[in-house]
């Protein structure tokens, strides 16, 4: 949705600019520092497509088949997982209006 919404507000620019008429934005218009899409279905949905996917890896490990390097799937699996929780809470919240916390306005700050 974001990026239909983008590519609207470009093609309005693009058509101000030819027709020379002032811009759609105004001077009190700010950028956030940044944006989680409020999804939390789909945020969810991926941490299940990573949890069986690890499990597939998990299985095919006890089963006796070489996996590269075991510990760092699992921390890559448990990092992920950690965001995904994150990105649950974060898009809950924007969903409720409510005002997100110091450590998830870090976390989504793009500036760092």
């Amino acid at each position: 949705k974001l990026t239909t919404v983008l590519g609207s507000w470009a093609q309005l620019k693009h058509d101000s600019i030819l027709y020379a008429q002032s811009g759609v934005t105004s001077s009190y218009c700010s950028i956030p520092e940044g944006y989680v899409e409020p999804y939390p279905r789909f945020y969810s949905k991926l941490g299940n497509i990573i949890s069986q996917f690890y499990d597939v890896i998990e299985l095919l490990y006890s089963f006796g088949y070489q996996v590269d390097d075991w510990n760092c799937y699992y921390r890559t699996y448990t990092l992920f997982m950690e965001i995904i929780d994150k990105l649950i809470r974060i898009s809950e919240h924007e969903l409720n209006g409510n005002s997100l916390s110091k450590e998830e306005k870090e976390f989504i700050d793009w500036k760092k």
